[in-house]
């Protein structure tokens, strides 16, 4: 049996603004690019573990996966990935964690796209619950993440959109109450520019968490 599904994953932020279709003004002040030159984020909830110390080989080849999690979750259960979209907010920058606004050159008076979402198996069932934060001043960037039903690498693929990995952290956190998930954090680019940060999280019933 697979374990209750818990409410979708936060990032360590405080919380969201309205939902999809009334997005806030910000009236903060300040626009300048943050740089990049801070440590990579992480988000709080992630206890960091290297790829090598998970037992699992299927864990740490989805873990070291620089390419598309859809894909290779596909091969991993045999069959069709789709997105089950479970909330979709926008929200002023200024709201993100200053590090986070950082890695994604987002300005300070802009409106930021925080997605959550779960990735089910032709059966249904949950596989992974995911979390990507981006810029709102990008059209390529709100189709991609307003699509309800098809995952974000998917989306990427079909935009035929040249586009890299960087992760910023392996590790373990909470699937629910009861039980621990592997999980990684990355950060999407389109060349050295990033694009979005996505934080997924994989239920330990099909991908083990267990570590030496």
């Amino acid at each position: 049996m697979m374990p209750n599904q818990s409410a979708p994953a936060r990032l360590g932020h405080a919380p969201v603004g309205e939902e999809h279709g009334s997005a806030r003004q910000d009236t903060s002040g300040g626009s300048h690019l943050l740089t990049r030159r801070s440590q990579p984020y992480l988000p709080a909830e992630v206890r960091p573990v290297p790829i090598n110390h998970f037992m699992s080989a299927l864990t740490r080849v989805l873990l070291a996966s620089d390419g598309s999690t859809t894909l290779l979750l596909q091969a991993l259960t045999g069959g069709s990935i789709k997105a089950n979209l479970t909330s979709l907010t926008h929200q002023p920058a200024t709201r993100l964690p200053a590090d986070l606004r950082s890695q994604l050159q987002i300005a300070d008076k802009t409106t930021a796209i925080v997605r959550r979402s779960l990735l089910l198996d032709q059966h249904g069932t949950p596989v992974s619950r995911n979390e990507v934060i981006a810029s709102g001043n990008n059209p390529l960037v709100r189709r991609v993440l307003t699509n309800p039903t098809r995952p974000i690498g998917l989306n990427l693929i079909a935009h035929a959109l040249d586009h890299s990995r960087r992760c910023h952290v392996t590790g373990l956190t909470s699937w629910n109450a009861r039980l621990d998930a592997a999980s990684k954090a990355y950060l999407v680019q389109v060349g050295d520019a990033p694009l979005m940060f996505i934080w997924e999280t994989y239920n330990p019933a099909a991908i083990s968490p267990t570590i030496l």
